[in-house]
């Protein structure tokens, strides 16, 4: 059975702005115009099928994008935090939708692997995705110095390069820097998105654990400073994981504040497992972690380690524990 053909059209120079898109399954003799869900005045410019997924569609207009899960029959525009701007243009590198706009830059849709799980299987009342491949790459600071209180356009250093930024907050109300003259990296560690159809009345939990079901570190812990708790809003939440084991423990004393490390070691290359709590709900998938292609460290020789220095956070630890019980004795 042959494959489709997409084409996309505009007339908006006659003074026309209707959308134009069709396809064809028989090597051009038919066409057919597949525009149902796009708005009469919102004219294309752009269609592409998703090359992971047959009939996964994504079609670029005047205003944004439009996504089609059924080969174009119905399209239903695709939300985020894209800015409503023309769609010249789209590139899937991978999992990835890179998008090219007219004045507003590029944009890249980070991992299409959720919208593949939604097409295979629309989610229902909780549901977890599944995570896809993550990099172990070492991360630096972007920007150096204490930052100033929100709302302050601030000025440091990356390297050898400056840039103004301001600190602000993400949907889930988490301090998050917008950097005015530079992009945006990737998030750092693992994504991990979930959707739940409604806001739950308990916490949301996530503990990731080794392929053989040991623990490795669990959202939010109290016991567990660097721990911060899942977001649990309706729709869809994500959660980043910094590949990171638990800190030492803190110490109490106001001066030794720096001392505080609330990460551990980075995990090492290999198969991992995440589950979702949620009430009586536990649902689990596999991920895996694959080393940066730069590194020609043995598997063997990262292992040893992450056991060196989680047996300097165990030091560490047994020092602040000691601190801290020497703080109480002086307050009695």
């Amino acid at each position: 059975e042959p494959g489709a053909a997409y084409v996309a059209a505009t007339r908006y120079k006659l003074d026309d702005t209707t959308p134009y898109l069709y396809k064809t399954t028989d090597y051009g003799e038919t066409w057919t115009r597949i525009t149902n869900g796009i708005p009469d005045h919102d004219f294309t410019r752009v269609i592409r099928e998703d090359p992971n997924r047959r009939g996964l569609l994504y079609a670029g207009t005047e205003t944004g994008i439009y996504i089609s899960f059924d080969d174009g029959a119905n399209w239903q525009r695709l939300g985020g935090n894209l800015p409503v701007v023309p769609i010249y243009d789209f590139v899937i590198k991978g999992t990835d939708l890179v998008v090219a706009t007219h004045g507003r830059s590029f944009w890249i849709l980070d991992d299409l692997t959720q919208i593949h799980q939604i097409a295979d299987s629309g989610p229902e009342g909780v549901h977890l995705f599944q995570p896809r491949e993550t990099w172990r790459l070492r991360r630096y600071r972007p920007i150096s110095g204490e930052p100033l209180p929100r709302g302050i356009v601030q000025y440091g250093a990356s390297g050898a390069s400056q840039i103004f930024y301001e600190v602000t907050e993400n949907p889930d109300g988490e301090p998050e820097t917008l950097i005015f003259n530079a992009g945006t990296n990737p998030p750092d560690g693992l994504v991990v998105q979930y959707y739940l159809s409604e806001a739950p009345e308990g916490d949301v939990s996530l503990t990731f654990l080794d392929a053989e079901g040991n623990t490795i570190r669990t959202y939010p812990n109290p016991d567990d400073p660097g721990a911060k708790q899942p977001p649990a809003k309706a729709g869809l939440n994500r959660f980043v994981w910094n590949l990171r084991y638990p800190g030492a423990t803190p110490v109490g004393a106001p001066d030794l504040e720096p001392w505080a490390r609330d990460d551990g070691p980075r995990i090492v290359p290999g198969r991992y497992q995440v589950r979702l709590t949620v009430g009586d709900v536990n649902q689990t998938k596999p991920f895996e972690v694959v080393l940066d292609p730069r590194v020609t460290t043995s598997a063997e020789d990262l292992a040893e380690q992450r056991d060196f220095l989680l047996e300097v956070r165990d030091r560490l630890s047994a020092t602040n524990e000691l601190v801290n019980q020497v703080d109480s004795v002086r307050d009695q």
